[in-house]
């Protein structure tokens, strides 16, 4: 059964982290990594407030060989960065014991990683390689994968349902004329009731979506 890992860890505890530890930088968040040889080339987005200084910050790195943008939107765009030389121990890790990792991000502080391994024993394995390495990694939730919304975005089976539900009939629409009641009646409870599922449910996703690793 698929497990589910999310922790964090100081940015000044691997590569990636200390490269992209720079000023004019706000919001980081990996998108994808793709192995070249034995290392791995991340993705990110960056928000900067100064692209090109940024850029400068991080290409001055002896670790860093090439950085390239390749897309952007507002105040953010979507980087490839490529090592010079050595490997980052995390990403390393995280390679060797064929880990997914489904988010990173990091906003003035730690980062924090959400990922996935066929079982929980993967991550046994992975946490004591991290220890040999001398990678402080904090573990803050550790799950089975038995629903998937519930080990990605914290939801509850009612939850999940009532969300899907008021989706589906049109209720988050702009101008709907779907009501609360409307709603609560097919899942046969109280408008009081599906409204509080609706709103930690809610809650539940922008946490661990959008607003994953914000304080």
């Amino acid at each position: 059964m698929s497990a589910f890992l999310d922790f964090t860890v100081p940015r000044e505890a691997f590569v990636l982290g200390q490269v992209l530890d720079v000023d004019h930088v706000g919001y980081i968040e990996l998108t994808q990594f793709v192995p070249v040889g034995e290392s791995l080339v991340p993705f990110f987005w960056a928000e900067t407030d100064d692209a090109e200084a940024f850029e400068a910050a991080v290409t001055d790195s002896p670790r860093v060989a090439d950085l390239v943008g390749l897309d952007g939107v507002t105040g953010q765009t979507l980087y490839r960065v490529q090592w010079e030389s050595g490997v980052d121990g995390l990403l390393d890790a995280l390679q060797a014991h064929d880990i997914a990792v489904l988010h990173a991000s990091t906003r003035d502080g730690d980062w924090w990683f959400k990922t996935v391994a066929a079982d929980r024993e993967v991550f046994t394995r992975f946490q004591a390689a991290c220890h040999e390495k001398g990678l402080p990694i904090e573990v803050r939730r550790l799950s089975n994968g038995r629903t998937r919304e519930r080990a990605l975005y914290g939801l509850t089976e009612k939850q999940r349902d009532a969300l899907l539900l008021a989706y589906r009939a049109g209720y988050f629409e702009p101008g709907t004329d779907v009501r609360l009641g409307d709603i609560s009646e097919r899942l046969e409870i109280s408008q009081q009731a599906l409204g509080g599922r609706l709103k930690r449910g809610t809650h539940a996703l922008v946490r661990n979506t959008i607003a994953f690793g914000d304080a």
